[in-house]
């Protein structure tokens, strides 16, 4: 929807002019003013005051650039909000990969290490023990790197439909 807030007094005539096309049939200029009057009928169409604020139906028979979105930028907003927070998540979440990386390497020195591998001995309970904690080890790692590239896909895919919403909607 649509709308423009009349800046002189206006008749019916001057505001087909401003709000409809050029080439519409005589059937499809009725059809507009009688949905233009549909979600107007506290205005006179052939009496329009200035200042007077007209909401406009999403057709076609109507000059999309006579008017603004009822929406303002309320969907630029609230893609800026959207990207703020998907940006704020991705650098939150690279700085904890980064920080659990560390965490893991740390780990992975004391599993390698050579005094760990003497109190493990021969023992092949805790030798396989030892070796499905640095696969899962590992493993963790393959999957933080996952995470990374899903959420900036992620932030991707939303960012471009908000844009689109927002295009579609002006």
């Amino acid at each position: 929807m649509r709308s423009i807030t009349i800046k002189e007094a206006t008749d019916s005539k001057a505001l087909h002019a401003l709000l409809l096309k050029a080439n519409l049939s005589a059937p499809q200029t009725e059809k507009a003013i009688a949905s233009l009057k549909a979600l107007n009928p506290q205005v006179d169409l052939d009496k329009v005051k200035p200042g007077t604020v007209l909401l406009l139906p999403d057709m076609p028979s109507f000059k999309v650039s006579a008017s603004t979105s009822v929406l303002g930028d309320a969907l630029g907003e609230f893609q800026q909000v959207v990207k703020a927070a998907l940006t704020a998540t991705q650098a939150s979440l690279h700085a904890n990969t980064a920080a659990r990386a560390a965490e893991r390497a740390d780990i992975m020195e004391v599993l390698n290490g050579a005094p760990l591998k003497t109190a493990v001995g021969k023992d092949a309970a805790l030798k396989k023990q030892l070796g499905q904690a640095q696969e899962a080890l590992k493993q963790e790692e393959k999957d933080s790197g996952k995470a990374e590239e899903i959420l900036g896909n992620i932030t991707k895919v939303a960012l471009a439909k908000l844009a689109d919403l927002r295009q579609r909607a002006r």
